[in-house]
């Protein structure tokens, strides 16, 4: 599908840009705002525009690990979804959001920032499994899945023995995050 290699392909122009996979980092870089949520919530992150100014709002009690896939997620948003954002008057793309296509593709933008493809590899032919692999890497399962299955749509050749959960952010308890490793 030519939109998954666009996001593919905007991914690793960030990184070369950027020259880094650190999500936090590039969002600072690109003048959004990243405040935390003032209050306990179930929201892990939000991506909105307002006036002209983008924010990310994310969820402090969380682990580093968790943050990053947050930041990268809404980081795809900013990257993929700002006219989408601009075009109402507050529109707010959270990731419990997992009916959206624009949800799917933030998810996509993320495994490609955050998994480097000759690390995986690596990893995998070393007899790493992949709840092994996510722990390596510092990811959820569902995003590494993500990952590979692009890695096979692009004509990589995984075996992929689970399956990805499409709402794996939504089912995520924040009180339960920081065993998160």
């Amino acid at each position: 599908m030519r939109i998954y290699d666009d996001i593919y392909h905007k991914a690793i122009s960030i990184i070369r840009h950027h020259q880094t996979t650190n999500p936090k980092q590039i969002l600072e870089d690109r003048g959004v705002n990243i405040i935390p949520f003032r209050s306990k919530t179930k929201l892990l992150g939000m991506y909105t525009v307002i006036k002209r100014n983008r924010f990310v709002f994310y969820n402090p009690d969380v682990n580093e690990n968790m943050l990053r896939m947050i930041f990268a997620h809404e980081l795809g948003h900013d990257i993929l979804h700002r006219k989408e954002a601009k075009s109402h008057q507050l529109h707010e793309f959270e990731l419990f959001d997992v009916n959206s296509m624009m949800e799917t593709e933030a998810n996509l933008f993320a495994c490609h920032l955050l998994i480097n493809e000759d690390e995986l590899q690596s990893l995998a032919s070393q007899g790493y499994t992949y709840d092994q692999i996510s722990s390596e890497l510092g990811v959820n399962i569902n995003l590494l899945l993500y990952k590979i299955s692009e890695m096979n749509r692009r004509g990589k050749s995984y075996n992929m023995t689970n399956t990805i959960d499409n709402k794996f952010f939504k089912n995520i308890d924040v009180k339960k995050i920081k065993d998160f490793e």
